[in-house]
């Protein structure tokens, strides 16, 4: 049992969460370009052990989110190694306007 597609998009914000990257890779879970608040989440699902990076402002949202999908398939939630504030992670400035001579 794993995510599908159109789960990854749907599901996640019923929990006020967002999922980042499913099955993330060890370099995807080391990435300190990531906010603070991201989790991360080792279950184990039919013989296979994954990582998922997962965001929300409680670790209880994770945690429901996850115990509702998985069951005694989570194994843990750890917190993420990122390093941004979340407010300003994905953020670029706008564009600034050509002045008129």
């Amino acid at each position: 049992m794993s995510w599908s597609t159109d789960e990854i998009i749907t599901v996640p914000p019923q929990y006020n969460c967002q999922l980042l990257f499913h099955k993330a890779t060890g370099e995807q879970i080391r990435n300190a370009e990531l906010p603070t608040d991201v989790y991360i989440v080792e279950c184990h699902s039919m013989n296979e052990t994954f990582f998922d990076l997962c965001r929300s402002s409680k670790m209880s949202n994770v945690f429901d989110l996850y115990y509702d999908r998985f069951g005694s398939g989570l194994k843990q939630i750890e917190m993420g190694y990122g390093r941004k504030n979340p407010k300003l992670w994905g953020y670029s400035a706008p564009e600034k306007k050509k002045r008129r001579k």
